[in-house]
C-alpha cells in the first residue's frame, strides 16, 4: 500500500509539522506514479553510514555512527553535530535522545568492548550526560524507551543462537537479561523501538536471517520478519511508521513511510526429539550400525536399554554426533550387559539410578539425568523394568507402581521424559498408574492403534509381544507431534554378525539389530519453554546434596524448584554438584556448563580449595588462585550472557574433625570466603553469602553439627536453611518487572 499526497499532509499537519511544500515534495513519488514507497530523505551527506532514527513527532533525529543530526519531519536539516565513532540506534524521551554508544569491538568475547548510553538535549543535541552499561558485554548497538524502561540492545558473536535485550530504569540501574530466542542473527541486534505495546528489534535480514524479531511487553518473542530493518525503525501515529534505509554509498539516510505494521511470522515452540531402544546385550549389532540407523531422526536424547557397559553407548554417539554419553551401574536382572544409559546431543548432568523393587525380575533400575535442549531444561529417564506377565490388569506390586510411589517423588523437574521397556502394553493398570501423574504417552497423544504394531519379537518363538516399550513425557503445553515404531532397524545385508538363537528362515526379511524394534518422536513445546528461566547450580558435594541421610528431594535445589513451582515460578534448578570439586577443576568443565545456556549459574566453591590434606601444610589452593579462578569463571559466563552469582559456602561445625594442621577448617575457609565477597563486590553479583547466615546462627546459638551429616556436609535441615537463604534472591532476579 502506498501512501496519497493528501494522507501525508494530514499527518504532518496533525503532527504540527511544515509547511505544505515539504509534504507535497515527499507526495512526489507517488504522484508521478512510481512504485516506491514515499520517502523521507534526510539532508546532507555523513562521514558514517545510518544507525538508526527517533523523533518527539515534531523532528525527526539521525545517527550517522560519527554525526547526530537533526532535521523537521521531511528531511529539511536543522541542527547537526560531530560525535565520536560509535554512535549508534538512539531514542527520544522526554526532551532528550539517548544513544547507544561502542568505543570498543562489537561481536567478540567479553572484555573488547566499552558500551555507553549518551543523552543528548532533543532541542540542541548538547551532551546532558552519559552512563556505563557493562552488561553489553559484545558491544552497544541498539535503544529503545517503552513501558517506563529502557531497553538495550547490541551485538553478538556467531556461535549464539540467541539474542538478548537488557532492561535498565530511568537512571540506568541495570534491572534484567531477557532472552529472546530467535536464533543466531547476524551481528546482533542493530536497531529497537516500542509501539502498539510491542518491542521491535531491527537486525541484517536476509531470507536465512531474521531482520525484524517482535516480542510482546514482558519481552518474550511472537514473530520474526526477513525484512531487513537494520537502520531504524520508529512509528508516527496508529498506522504509519518509519523504515530506516540508506542510499549513496552508504553517506546518505533515508527514511521511507510504511501504511502498515510489519507482519511477521508466528514463532513456533522448540521441538525435542527422542528415542529409545532395547539393543540386546548388543549381541546383534555393533553400535555404530545402531547410530547409522538412528541418523536420519537427528535426534537429541536416546534411551538405550540392555546395552553393555564401556564406550557402547559413546561409540554410537559419535557416528550421530551425539557426544554425552551416561551409563548406569545396575544390570537387569543381574544378567551381563543389560545396562541402562542415555545418549544426549547437549551435556547431561546430576547423574543417579534409582533401583525399582517389583514383582518379577531383579534388580530393574531407572537411570535419570538433567540436560537442556534449545533452553528447554529436561530431565531423561532411561528404564527396563518387568512388566508382564508378572502383571497385567492388576498394577500392584508392579515395578510401574513402584516407579509412581519412590521415583517420581524424588524428581522435581518441571518437564521430563521417561523412556524405554516397560514389558506392559498400552492400556495395562501398570501403564495407567505412570499416567495417573499427568504423563503423556506419545502413543495416545499421536492417536497410534498400537494394537496393530509391535516393539518385540520373541527370540526362540517368533511371537510378537506388541507395543512394550514406551515414551511418556511431561512438561506444561507440551504435545508429541509425531513419532512411531521404526521398521528398518536391520544390519546391512552382507554383515557377518553372529546370531545365535535367531532362526534361519526369519533371515530372508533381514537381520535385525536387536529383538526390540526402536520408537521415536518429536515433542513439541510452547514458545514459552525455551524462554522460563534456567539456573544451573554449579559446586562441589554440598551442591550435589544426595548422601546417606540426604535423599534427592531434600538438597538445597530440589527445595528451592519445589518453593519456586509452589509459587507459581516458570524455572527449572539443574544441580550440576560434583563431589570435591574445586574452582579450578569448574573451570575444566565450564564449556559443557556453557553450552547448555542457562540463564544463569550460582557458583559456591572454598570448602575444598580451602581445605588441607593429610600430609600437607597448606591449602589445596593458594586464596589467589581461588580468587583467580572465581574471576575467569565470571568472565566466561558473562562472555555468554550467562549471568553469574556468587555464593559463599556455609562454614563447617566447631566440633568438626580438625585438618592436617590441626585447625578448625573454618580458619582457612575464612580467607576464601572473604576473596569470594570481594570478587562478587568487584563484578557487581548478586552474592547469596551463607557462611555469614551460618555464622550469625551460630552466634545465636544455633549447633551448626545440628544442620550437617559430619560438621560439614549438610543434612536435609542444613538444605533447608540453604535453600531458604537462596530464594529471595532468586526471586528477585528471575521475577518480571
Amino acid at each position: 500500500m502506498h501512501l496519497s499526497r493528501r494522507r501525508i499532509q494530514i499527518i504532518l499537519c496533525l503532527l504540527g509539522a511544515v509547511p505544505f511544500a515539504f509534504a507535497s515534495a515527499i507526495a512526489y513519488a507517488d504522484d508521478a506514479g512510481s512504485n516506491e514507497p514515499s520517502t523521507v530523505v534526510c539532508e546532507g551527506s555523513y562521514g558514517g553510514h545510518l544507525q538508526g532514527i527517533a523523533s518527539d513527532g515534531k523532528a525527526i533525529f539521525w545517527s550517522h555512527t560519527v554525526q547526530l543530526v537533526k532535521t523537521n519531519l521531511v528531511g529539511k536539516l536543522m541542527h547537526r553535530i560531530d560525535v565520536k565513532n560509535h554512535h549508534g540506534d538512539l531514542t527520544y524521551h522526554n526532551g532528550r535522545l539517548y544513544v547507544a554508544v561502542e568505543f570498543g569491538e562489537f561481536n567478540q568475547p567479553s572484555g573488547k568492548s566499552d558500551p555507553w548510553v549518551f543523552v543528548y538535549d532533543a532541542d540542541d543535541l548538547s551532551l546532558i550526560t552519559k552512563h556505563q552499561v557493562p552488561e553489553l558485554v559484545h558491544g552497544c548497538g541498539g535503544i529503545a524507551y517503552g513501558d517506563g524502561r529502557f531497553i538495550v540492545v547490541g551485538g553478538l558473536p556467531g556461535e549464539h543462537q540467541q539474542n538478548y535485550a537488557f532492561e535498565y530504569d530511568a537512571n540506568f540501574q541495570f534491572k534484567k537479561r531477557h532472552i529472546l530466542p530467535s536464533g543466531q542473527t547476524q551481528l546482533g541486534i542493530q536497531t529497537a523501538a516500542y509501539f502498539h505495546d510491542h518491542w521491535w528489534f531491527g537486525c541484517y535480514g536476509t531470507p536465512d536471517n531474521a531482520g525484524l524479531l517482535k516480542a510482546n511487553k514482558n519481552l518474550q518473542l511472537v514473530g520474526t520478519s526477513e525484512i531487513d530493518f537494520s537502520y531504524g525503525i520508529i512509528h508516527l501515529d496508529e498506522r504509519t511508521i518509519l523504515h530506516g534505509k540508506i542510499f549513496d554509498n552508504a553517506r546518505r539516510g533515508k527514511a521511507e513511510l510504511v501504511s502498515e505494521i510489519p507482519k511477521v511470522k508466528s514463532v513456533r515452540g522448540p521441538i525435542l526429539r527422542v528415542a529409545a531402544y532395547n539393543v540386546l546385550f548388543g549381541n546383534w549389532a555393533e553400535a555404530e550400525r545402531v547410530g547409522e540407523m538412528f541418523l536420519p531422526y537427528k535426534l537429541d536424547v536416546i534411551a538405550f536399554s540392555e546395552v553393555p557397559d564401556g564406550d557402547w553407548t559413546a561409540r554410537a554417539g559419535r557416528v550421530l554426533d551425539m557426544n554425552y554419553a551416561h551409563v548406569g551401574a545396575i544390570s537387569s536382572a543381574d544378567h551381563k550387559d543389560k545396562y541402562k544409559s542415555i545418549l544426549c546431543r547437549t551435556p547431561i548432568g546430576n547423574f543417579r539410578e534409582f533401583e525399582i523393587n517389583a514383582k518379577g525380575w531383579s534388580p530393574a533400575s531407572v537411570v535419570c539425568a538433567d540436560t537442556i535442549i534449545r533452553g528447554v531444561p529436561l530431565t531423561v529417564l532411561s528404564t527396563h523394568i518387568p512388566g508382564r506377565p508378572y502383571v497385567t490388569d492388576n498394577a500392584e506390586g508392579s515395578a510401574a507402581e513402584d516407579l509412581v510411589k519412590s521415583v517420581f517423588p524424588q524428581i522435581t523437574a518441571n518437564n521430563l521424559v521417561l523412556m524405554g521397556d516397560l514389558n506392559n502394553i498400552v492400556g495395562d493398570e501398570a501403564l495407567k498408574r505412570i499416567e495417573s501423574l499427568s504423563l503423556r504417552s506419545t502413543w495416545r497423544d499421536l492417536d497410534i492403534d498400537t494394537k496393530r504394531l509391535s516393539t518385540h519379537k520373541h527370540i526362540e518363538s517368533g511371537t510378537e509381544s506388541g507395543v512394550i516399550d514406551h515414551i511418556y513425557f511431561k512438561a506444561k503445553g507440551a504435545k508429541a507431534v509425531d513419532g512411531g515404531v521404526i521398521y528398518n532397524a536391520f544390519n546391512p545385508p552382507d554383515e557377518h554378525k553372529q546370531m545365535p538363537r535367531y532362526r534361519s528362515d526369519w533371515r530372508q526379511y533381514g537381520k535385525p539389530l536387536s529383538d526390540h524394534r526402536p520408537i521415536w518422536a518429536s515433542l513439541e513445546l510452547p514458545r514459552e519453554a525455551s524462554e522460563a528461566t534456567t539456573l544451573i547450580a554449579l559446586g562441589d558435594s554440598i551442591t550435589k546434596g544426595i548422601r546417606e541421610g540426604v535423599a534427592l528431594n531434600q538438597t538445597f535445589c530440589s527445595r528451592l524448584q519445589q518453593q519456586l513451582q509452589r509459587n507459581g515460578h516458570e524455572a527449572s534448578i539443574v544441580n550440576l554438584g560434583t563431589g570435591g570439586e574445586r574452582t579450578d577443576q569448574a573451570l575444566e568443565r565450564l564449556s559443557e556448563v556453557i553450552k547448555m545456556r542457562p540463564g544463569f549459574v550460582a557458583i559456591m566453591y572454598g570448602t575444598n580449595d580451602s581445605y588441607v590434606d593429610a600430609g600437607k601444610e597448606h591449602s589445596r589452593l593458594s586464596v589467589n588462585d581461588y580468587r583467580a579462578n572465581l574471576v575467569e569463571i565470571i568472565s566466561r559466563l558473562r562472555d555468554a550472557q550467562i549471568v553469574p552469582i556468587l555464593m559463599t559456602p556455609p562454614r563447617w561445625s566447631d566440633s568438626a574433625e580438625r585438618n592436617r594442621i590441626r585447625e578448625n577448617p573454618n580458619v582457612k575457609l575464612e580467607a576464601y570466603v572473604t576473596a569470594c565477597r570481594e570478587v562478587a563486590k568487584q563484578n557487581h553479583l548478586t552474592l547469596i553469602d551463607h557462611f555469614d547466615a551460618w555464622s550469625k546462627a551460630a552466634r545465636d546459638g544455633q549447633d551448626i553439627l545440628e544442620w550437617t551429616t559430619d560438621g560439614c556436609h549438610p543434612n536435609p535441615a542444613g538444605h533447608q536453611q540453604i535453600a531458604e537463604t537462596i530464594i529471595a534472591a532468586i526471586v528477585e532476579l528471575i521475577s518480571p518487572r
